[in-house]
């Protein structure tokens, strides 16, 4: 991705241009972590439409709902052929908060060559700017 973002970039003769594709590529870095968040804080609404679950997992979905960047919980588990504690952990990892970073970085440097609107190099075919 990054290979044919660099390759992308060939040939254009404005910053405006580029700053647009860098915009577009930081959204799409964006969008798979934007939707895990809104999948995860909507689980817990989804399940109460189609019924209850059971009460240990009701609890792991409640917590996940309400905290899904990470978090952790701790389930006392208490059947016949079981007793114990079930330690659950979950979060973005450092994966996820650099593509979240590099998301943002690339936003704001398209935004900063938008901004500029540089001529790179002049089109001889025409003589437009």
């Amino acid at each position: 991705s990054l290979l044919l973002c660099i390759l992308g970039t060939i040939g254009i003769h404005r910053s405006k241009t580029m700053g647009k594709r860098y915009i577009i590529q930081g959204i799409k870095l964006l969008t798979p972590i934007l939707i895990l968040i809104i999948l995860l804080m909507s689980i817990e609404s989804f399940l109460y439409q189609i019924g209850s679950a059971p009460p240990p997992f009701s609890s792991i979905i409640e917590n996940l709902s309400h905290s899904p960047i990470g978090g952790n919980t701790v389930i006392p588990v208490d059947e016949d052929t079981f007793t114990g504690k079930i330690n659950l952990q979950w979060g973005i990892a450092s994966g996820g908060y650099l593509l979240l970073l590099s998301s943002i970085m690339m936003i704001i440097s398209g935004s900063l060559l938008i901004l500029d609107n540089i001529i790179f190099f002049h089109n001889k075919n025409n003589g437009e700017d």
